[in-house]
């Protein structure tokens, strides 16, 4: 984390959380511009920008989310104690249409008619999945633009 001081205000910032904001193009990509320093979220940090949020933690790399898929996250995160964990990498195009995002405890999906929905895996199916894939389902590092 860095300290930066913009007109005497002292911010604080991930390097981790710029370097995704930078990949996916500053204020003219899929975010547009940012809203706020990073705020703790439960155990990581979370940017706010004008279309989502970047989220990361220590041991792993940020991912944005965005539009209603972020809304049904955050929603998500308050009505059930953040059971669906961090996102494991950024949003995908559906094959049917619409988009989806893998977090550590399930899915969200968004409709091509912009609805969303969740599925929740149980613990011991994540489990699970962590045995057969020795990992690699929690360590995800793909994305595709908007």
């Amino acid at each position: 984390r860095i300290a930066v001081m913009s007109q005497g205000q002292a911010s604080t910032r991930s390097y981790e959380i710029d370097a995704k904001y930078a990949e996916l193009g500053d204020q003219t990509g899929p975010l547009g511009a940012p809203l706020g320093d990073d705020e703790p979220f439960f155990e990581g940090l979370a940017r706010d920008f004008e279309r989502g949020t970047i989220y990361w933690r220590k041991a792993s790399v940020a991912h944005a989310v965005l539009g209603a898929i972020r809304d049904k996250y955050r929603e998500m995160h308050s009505d059930r104690n953040a059971a669906i964990g961090f996102p494991l990498a950024d949003e995908e195009a559906a094959r049917e249409g619409g988009r989806f995002q893998s977090f550590e405890g399930g899915f969200v999906f968004q409709s091509p008619d912009g609805a969303t929905r969740s599925v929740e895996l149980s613990s011991s199916v994540r489990d699970l999945i962590d045995r057969l894939f020795a990992g690699i389902a929690r360590s995800s590092r793909h994305s595709v633009k908007r």
